[in-house]
Formats: structure tokens, C-alpha cells, sequence
């Protein structure tokens, strides 16, 4: 059988996958197993719990390596891959899509994107632990009130990481003045935002604001605000019959032909085309 391209993979999530989606496993190894697979990446949230061996994620350019009890959560159309170095390994697998992020912590998402991975610490991996085994436990289980299930025990999961983002260790990646900019940018994409708006807010130089930012998350700030602009862009396109003018206007951009222009450039895919490709209607 040929290889799947990377095209074909991403073809391939989608299909037959409903906008409310969720799935969780427990899978065990006994060899050391590279799955030889390219970068891919899902419409989904892929949560991976680690609990025997290691492994190493490639997310982007970003490695992150993974000891039994850490868990790494892989955000919407983040390019990855995991690889194994040890035998045997098991692992629990959540995927779901954003229907299942508890509203009060949307606008916390974006500390994954800075840091995905959570590393486990005596205080807290029993607690961690049963909360991953109720979640599998409900899937094998599961009934009417299932999903209100997932959306509970997420949110405690998640707060754990949030938590823990505070305590300090995303102020190692980035800080209150990147934060700040990041939680304007996230909530006002539609706006016309400027480095000097942002630099403002933050009391800070232009150019100390640029740098920052840059620094911090490894990106510019013009392009972070293009990708959360296209990231909002595509929950539009595939959930709204909005036109593409209306699409453009409300995530930020003045001209739709200029919106057309930087979707493909970011997708490989005109946005018509991949409405049509991608929604489930």
C-alpha cells in the first residue's frame, strides 16, 4: 500500500468525523515502535498520557520528552509526530474537538500553543492518574450524559496545567507583557491591531514590545495575529454559511481578495475550497 501524504492524512481525519467528537484509548507496546509516519496534523485536540517508557514529541520544531505520568496536549493543526525509544510503552490517547474545552478556559488554550507539554510531580500524578482512568472508564461506559462527563473531568485536567502555568513555569517562556499581548490579540483579532497599541497596553517601548514578543514565543506579533485570524477563519467556514466577506470582516481583515490571498498561504487552499473539502454539511 502506498504511503499517505501529508494531504491525504489530513483528508483523511476529517472524514466522518462530526463537528462533537471524542475518543479515548489505552494502548500498549511490547517493541519499540517509530509508526514511520510523516508530520501530521489533526482538526481535533490529541491529548497523549504517558504511562510507561518514554517517547519523544516533534511539534513543529519544538522536541519534548516524555517520562511516565507527563502528558502533552497537541492543539488544533499542530504539525507532530511521536517517536519511541524504549520498549515496552503504553500510553492513553484523548482526541476531541473544541466542543469539549470548557468555555471558561478558551481563552486560556493559547498557553498550549507556548508550552503543550505537563511534567508530572509526586503532588499531583495521583490525581492526574484517576482522572485519565474515569475518563476511560466513562468511554467504555458510556450513555446520554457521557459527554457532559468528558467536559467535567477535562476541566480539571486542564486546570491543572493552567495552575501550573502560574505557579511559573510558561513565565520561563514567556511573561506578563507577552501574556498581555497575547490576551488582547486573542479577544480583539477583528480589530485593527497595531505595535503600538500593544506596546501601550503594556507600557513598553515599540520596539522592546517587538522583541519581546518575538523572543517569547518564537514568532512576530504580525504573525501571530494572521494565525489566530485564520485559525478563527476556518471555525467560520466550517460552522457559519457566512460568506468569505463576511468571514473577512469579522476576523480582522479590510479586503476579502486579501483574506483569499494569505488563507492559501497559510493553508494551501483557497478558503471556498476548503469549506467544501473540510465541512461536514
Amino acid at each position: 500500500m502506498a504511503r499517505e501524504t501529508f494531504k491525504d492524512i489530513r483528508m483523511n481525519d476529517w472524514k466522518n468525523i462530526p463537528k462533537s467528537f471524542f475518543y479515548a484509548e489505552k494502548i500498549r507496546a511490547d517493541y519499540i515502535n517509530d509508526f514511520d509516519m510523516p508530520f501530521h496534523y489533526h482538526p481535533y485536540y490529541e491529548l497523549y498520557y504517558l504511562l510507561e517508557g518514554s517517547c519523544v514529541h516533534l511539534i513543529g520544531k519544538n522536541k519534548y520528552i516524555l517520562k511516565p505520568g507527563d502528558w502533552i496536549l497537541i492543539p488544533c493543526d499542530a504539525e507532530h509526530r511521536v517517536y519511541y525509544n524504549t520498549s515496552p510503552h503504553e500510553r492513553i490517547l484523548f482526541r476531541f474537538t473544541r466542543n469539549y474545552i470548557p468555555y471558561s478556559l478558551l481563552d486560556k488554550m493559547y498557553l498550549f500553543n507556548l508550552n503543550p507539554m505537563y511534567v508530572a510531580n509526586d503532588n499531583t500524578r495521583e490525581n492526574i492518574d484517576n482522572i485519565m482512568f474515569r475518563i476511560l472508564s466513562e468511554y467504555k461506559n458510556s450513555d446520554e450524559y457521557s459527554d457532559e462527563i468528558y467536559k467535567n473531568l477535562l476541566f480539571e485536567l486542564l486546570v491543572y496545567f493552567i495552575r501550573k502555568s502560574s505557579d511559573g513555569d510558561i513565565i520561563k517562556i514567556t511573561d506578563l507583557i507577552t501574556e498581555h499581548a497575547i490576551d488582547y490579540i486573542n479577544v480583539n483579532y477583528a480589530e485593527n491591531i497595531t505595535l503600538e497599541k500593544l506596546a501601550d497596553l503594556n507600557d513598553v517601548s515599540p520596539g522592546y514590545m517587538s522583541r519581546k514578543f518575538k523572543s517569547d514565543t518564537g514568532v512576530n506579533i504580525s504573525e501571530y495575529i494572521r494565525k489566530v485570524r485564520i485559525k478563527q477563519a476556518k471555525i467560520l467556514l466550517l460552522e457559519t454559511n457566512d460568506s468569505i466577506s463576511q468571514i473577512s470582516e469579522k476576523c480582522g481583515f479590510t479586503d476579502s481578495n486579501y483574506f483569499s490571498y494569505i488563507f492559501k498561504q497559510e493553508e494551501n487552499i483557497s478558503p471556498l475550497r476548503y469549506r467544501k473539502a473540510y465541512s461536514q454539511t
